[in-house]
């Protein structure tokens, strides 16, 4: 098949690569809030909700990288870290206030009485007396 001048592609409508950068990057932004990208909270955690309920049974999405999930309305933590995946109670031991994640120290932290879990739940320090 030959092509004649008059067949010739017009000039699209985007003036110049800038723009065309900027429409992309809307455009991809759109798609992520469309597939329900998780937004990161200021501690960097993820907010999540269950896949399944069964009664008082819940299941959840693992997460495929590395960080931290809080399901609010559950109490529940789902951390992965280094190819481990935990989960578990939301409130410290303690008094049951709910903890806090440190991002900057990869670890959770009660806001009240400053006990200290690793990311596994494992307790570090503080009034609370057990993981």
């Amino acid at each position: 098949m030959t092509m004649s001048h008059d067949d010739a592609c017009t000039p699209c409508e985007l003036s110049g690569r800038r723009e065309f950068l900027a429409r992309l990057g809307s455009s991809l932004a759109a798609i992520g809030l469309w597939l329900g990208t998780p937004e990161l909270d200021a501690a960097g955690t993820t907010a999540m909700a269950p896949l399944a309920v069964d009664g008082a049974r819940k299941s959840y999405d693992v997460p495929a990288t590395d960080g931290v999930r809080i399901d609010k309305d559950a109490e529940v933590i789902l951390v992965r870290q280094q190819h481990s995946v935990w989960a578990f109670a939301l409130s410290c031991p303690h008094q049951n206030t709910a903890l806090r994640w440190n991002p900057r120290d990869q670890r959770f932290q009660c806001p009240k009485h400053k006990s200290k879990y690793q990311p596994n739940g494992v307790f570090i320090e503080g009034r609370a007396t057990r993981a």
